[in-house]
C-alpha cells in the first residue's frame, strides 16, 4: 500500500511538509467556501451528507490519526475556518458506533 514503507515515513517531513499544509489548507478553505455558495448545511451535501461527505471525513479522520492532534498539520486544520472541519467531523460521530 505504502511502497513497503512504514506508516511512519509516509508523514511528509520539512519542506514538503510545509508545503502539504498549505495544499490541504487551500484545499478544505476551497470546499468550505464551495459548501457556502452552493449548500445549505455543514455538508457537501446539504443537510445531510453523501458520499463525498463520508469520503472527506474518512480522509480528513486519517490525517488526525497519522500526525495526532498536537501535530502542527492537525492545528492547521482546527484553524481553518474557526473550526469548521473539527466541527464537520464532530457531525460524523452519531453514526461512529450503530449498536451499544
Amino acid at each position: 500500500w505504502f511502497g513497503g514503507l512504514p506508516l511512519e515515513q509516509i508523514v511528509p517531513q520539512g519542506r514538503k511538509r510545509e508545503e502539504s499544509i498549505c495544499e490541504l489548507t487551500g484545499f478544505l478553505g476551497n470546499v468550505g467556501k464551495m459548501i457556502d455558495r452552493e449548500r445549505e448545511g455543514i455538508f457537501i451535501g446539504g443537510e445531510d451528507p453523501i458520499g463525498a461527505d463520508l469520503d472527506l471525513a474518512s480522509h480528513l479522520l486519517w490525517v488526525r490519526t497519522m500526525v495526532g492532534v498536537k501535530d502542527e498539520i492537525w492545528r492547521a486544520v482546527e484553524d481553518i475556518d474557526d473550526g469548521r472541519w473539527v466541527n464537520y467531523l464532530r457531525e460524523f460521530e452519531r453514526w461512529e458506533t450503530i449498536y451499544e
